[in-house]
């Protein structure tokens, strides 16, 4: 490398030190003092008290640059004041040409107005005022320039009204959500205003994003009355996102306001989401939320219904079990629901979270019914009817219901061990014993058929009852093996 090429190479490092030291000595509070937001093509960025937004669509663009406090005339079309020392300077490009004006403040607050085309700098007046005239509103209505005044303005003039009239004419939801938030901050708005805010945020703002926001950051104001409270509702209605609705209602269900009639409008919202995850984190909030009289919780039963995932579903219906204030009627609903639930494995644990009550046999029995008719997998018949033998007193509609189950039941195996566990752990009576019998005589393996009926020959020798040995011998009798026979017949005294 000869002399020169090592000078430039030397040059090169030495700047690159340079810029990297520039970088971290930069005061931190100077970069604190940078914002950036972004939407719908709009960039808008602020340094040091210096705002800059620029924006464009395909036939123009705009770049604005302010500084200080300024103020839009009542139509817009001009700038009539801008804080001392402010600046406040528009530019737009348009197929080629760009035009420019720039307004400052001097220290008494005294306006000048420069009018520039291209770099050529023309009078003001009055082509400079009429091109004012003619790019401010645009601006005004594609941006947040001025929309606290402008707010104000429209507020002054005709209230809540008025805002949302001007609320319409805006060209996104942004700048919509954004005057919106600005009337909201108003105090004393009446409750004919609100519902108007309300009807006209759900109907103008069509981002499920910004209208969620308006809800939840005003619901606190919203829930000043009962007509407020229903036109948000009404609101939540037109979000159309799982997610965001979902959001929108779980807020609502903390309210300890929020019951009777309203809290039913909450679920008839809730009952428009798709989404099994969304729905179920909706109802939940519900349970845990409030006490529910059994029309409630009715309501939310049915609700629900509406989910398709059996995981979802089951696990609603245990959380409702487990209200403190469940209940026959509630209970009822459940049950009855529980039909929806098609997995074998989910129905399961429903039914044993059911099963933790003492139930009355005319509900065992139908439980009962439900098992034998709903569970195909005889290994879940089993871990349920056991589960009854050992925790519930049958009854005699129960007790006949319990036989059907039983015969049912296509495994040797799964049939003979409720038996052998009804034999061990239930309360036995004659009536039970023969049900068991009666069960026992279905079993087609020589080996769980003998078992079966052992475990019930204790009883049998106790009671004394010579019908329940006539039918115990009767039933043995079709072992065709001698070996299980004898140990059948050998265990009976």
């Amino acid at each position: 490398m000869n002399s020169k090429g090592q000078k430039l190479q030397n040059l090169a490092i030495g700047l690159g030190i340079l810029a990297a030291l520039c970088i971290l000595f930069i005061p931190q509070t100077s970069v604190a003092q940078i914002s950036v937001s972004v939407s719908k093509g709009k960039t808008e960025y602020s340094r040091n008290g210096r705002t800059t937004i620029k924006f464009n669509d395909w036939q123009k663009s705009y770049k604005i640059d302010f500084e200080g406090d300024f103020e839009l005339s009542d139509n817009d079309e001009d700038i009539v004041s801008v804080s001392r020392g402010g600046y406040f300077e528009i530019t737009r490009s348009a197929f080629g040409s760009k035009r420019r004006v720039i307004i400052e403040s001097d220290s008494r607050g005294n306006l000048t107005k420069e009018y520039f085309v291209g770099r050529e700098r023309m009078d003001f007046e009055p082509e400079g005022r009429e091109w004012l005239a003619e790019v401010l509103p645009d601006i005004v209505r594609s941006t947040t320039i001025g929309a606290e005044s402008r707010v104000n303005r429209f507020y002054r003039q005709d209230g809540a009204r008025g805002v949302m009239d001007e609320v319409e004419r805006l060209d996104s939801d942004y700048l919509k959500s954004h005057y919106i938030n600005i009337l909201m901050d108003k105090d004393g708005l009446s409750t004919n205003e609100l519902v108007a805010v309300i009807e006209g945020a759900a109907r103008e703002v069509n981002s499920d994003h910004y209208l969620t926001e308006i809800l939840k950051d005003n619901e606190r104001v919203f829930f000043a009355d009962a007509a407020t409270s229903k036109a948000f509702i009404e609101a939540s209605e037109e979000v159309n996102s799982d997610h965001y609705r979902s959001q929108i209602l779980k807020r609502v269900l903390t309210r300890t306001d929020v019951e009777g009639d309203l809290l039913v409008a909450v679920l008839e919202s809730a009952e428009e989401i798709n989404s099994d995850h969304y729905l179920s984190e909706v109802l939940r909030e519900t349970l845990e939320e409030r006490n529910l009289t059994d029309e409630l919780i009715s309501q939310v039963i049915a609700t629900a219904r509406e989910i398709n995932s059996d995981h979802y579903q089951s696990e609603l219906f245990r959380d409702a079990l487990e209200l403190d204030q469940i209940s026959d009627e509630s209970f009822w609903v459940i049950l009855d629901a529980s039909g929806d639930i098609s997995s074998d494995h989910y129905k399961t644990e429903l039914f044993k979270e059911l099963l933790e009550r003492d139930l009355d046999d005319k509900t065992l029995s139908r439980m009962i019914d439900e098992i034998e008719d709903d569970i195909s997998s005889d290994h879940y018949s089993n871990v349920l009817l056991t589960k009854i033998v050992a925790e519930q007193k049958l009854g005699q509609e129960s007790k006949e219901s319990f036989k059907l189950a039983v015969r049912d039941i296509g495994s040797d195996h799964y049939a003979s061990q409720i038996i052998i566990r009804a034999a061990d752990d239930a309360d036995l009576d004659d009536d039970l014993v023969t049900s068991l019998l009666e069960s026992a005589q279905d079993i087609n393996s020589d080996h769980y058929m003998s078992q079966a009926l052992i475990s019930l020959s204790d009883y049998i020798n106790d009671s004394g009852s010579e019908e329940l040995r006539r039918l115990y011998r009767s039933i043995a009798r079709e072992i065709s093996s001698d070996t299980y026979y004898g140990r059948a017949m050998k265990a009976l005294d």
